[in-house]
């Protein structure tokens, strides 16, 4: 199929069941302990399979606009924000200290270097606010049957991603089968997931894609999974709906 067909398929509905193996990146980021994970974690917290431990201590929550209801917790200064430097490890050991149902709000207008996967497991309530930062990948994230998505989620409920840039190693933005597993973000079985004002581009796969979180029987599919006021160019789709109930794609632009 030519890119030109391909890429015109900026919506894929379809029912796929990809096994997920167990086994993680040791930049993973994970908020609850499974077999994939090589770092336990109580109930409720974040942490990341990073070699050593984390011990993760709340942040003071900073003044500023909220999600109503929600405290605001704001990344600090220390963190690499002009992607001169690797920030996976230090947003991961932020994220550990922000607690559901808050606001992460990262710096205004920053770009962070994350060649590993940020990965978000069995969060509530939880606001991701990108303030009008970069997420950039420089080096393609190859990890043995586990798509090396930049920002996923598994499982949670009440999610939010908003107001980011998430940047790829396709500096085409071509096909390639392969790698077409590097997708913006990546939705696994979450019970009410939005993306708001993203610009996701240079990916080898999807902008969003949205599947089954396989992790332990009876598998859930997403529910009420929204992709709103975003721009896309991809590799392969713009939004690929695998499984799931209430879906709302709406003002968006898809490139290419």
């Amino acid at each position: 199929m030519s890119r030109p067909v391909r890429r015109a398929i900026f919506l894929s509905v379809g029912l796929a069941a990809a096994a997920i193996v167990a086994g993680i990146s040791a930049w993973a980021l994970t908020s609850r302990s499974r077999p994939e994970t090589t770092l336990k974690c109580r109930p409720g917290t974040v942490c990341a399979t990073f070699p050593g431990s984390v011990t993760p201590r709340h942040t003071s929550p900073s003044a500023g606009p909220e999600t109503p209801g929600h405290r605001v917790y704001s990344l600090p200064t220390s963190v690499p924000s002009d992607c001169s430097q690797e920030a996976s490890f230090a947003i991961l050991r932020w994220l550990a200290t922000v607690p559901n149902h808050a606001t992460a709000r990262f710096g205004s207008g920053g770009c962070y270097l994350v060649n590993g996967m940020l990965r978000v497991i069995d969060r509530k309530g939880l606001v991701l606010d990108g303030n009008g930062s970069t997420f950039k990948r420089t080096r393609f994230l190859s990890i043995p049957d586990l798509p090396a998505a930049i920002w996923r989620f598994d499982g949670g409920s009440q999610l939010t991603v908003e107001n980011m840039t998430i940047t790829g190693t396709d500096p085409a933005d071509a096909y390639d089968a392969a790698k077409a597993g590097e997708y913006a973000v990546a939705v696994y079985g979450v019970q009410t997931f939005l993306a708001a004002h993203i610009t996701a581009s240079h990916v080898w796969g999807d902008c969003l894609t949205a599947s089954l979180d396989r992790r332990t029987p009876p598998f859930v599919a997403p529910a009420n999974v929204t992709f709103f006021s975003s721009t896309c160019d991809s590799g392969r789709q713009g939004v690929s709906v695998i499984t799931g109930t209430g879906y709302l794609i709406s003002s968006n632009t898809f490139r290419g």
